[in-house]
């Protein structure tokens, strides 16, 4: 399958500043997926994403494709560290399919925007870690798919 590759954003819209109703330019949405074996002997395995540095995080996507059977718990951490949970916290491997409804903390939705709480600008980092913590007795099955989805700008925005 063919690709178009890219060096930097890419920017749509027909009007500059001082057009009529302008400007109307907008960075388009991207996405980055991976698949993620939910099941496994207690403890936690991490995989890693890797979006633009200081691109904007739209949401996150989290899709269980078949519940975890581990033996108390399987939960989804996303953060900019290992193990952290600047984006996502605590999402249930375990208990149901389909597309899980995340609720975002104000802390979290300002890491995703690339600033502080107060507005002050804090880019976000190229590293995105995704933890899968398992715990109880080993499971067999248990898959989900992970989709971050993000705006890459330019360095003056």
């Amino acid at each position: 399958m063919g690709q178009t590759v890219f060096t930097g954003p890419v920017v749509s819209g027909d009007l500059q500043a001082g057009q009529t109703n302008g400007p109307n330019l907008g960075f388009s949405l991207l996405e980055q997926q991976v698949g993620l074996a939910t099941f496994g002997a207690a403890g936690s395995v991490d995989t890693k994403l890797y979006i633009p540095a200081g691109s904007i995080i739209s949401a996150f996507d989290v899709d269980v494709l078949t519940a975890s059977n581990d033996g108390t718990s399987s939960s989804l951490l996303i953060g900019q560290t290992v193990g952290g949970t600047e984006y996502v916290t605590s999402v249930d491997l375990k208990s149901a399919t389909g597309r899980i409804a995340i609720t975002y903390t104000a802390a979290q939705l300002a890491a995703m925007a690339g600033v502080s709480i107060a507005g002050v600008a804090a880019p976000t980092p190229a590293l995105v870690n995704l933890r899968v913590t398992n715990v109880g007795t080993t499971g067999t099955a248990g898959y989900a798919v992970v989709t971050v989805k993000y705006a890459q700008l330019t360095s003056s925005n």
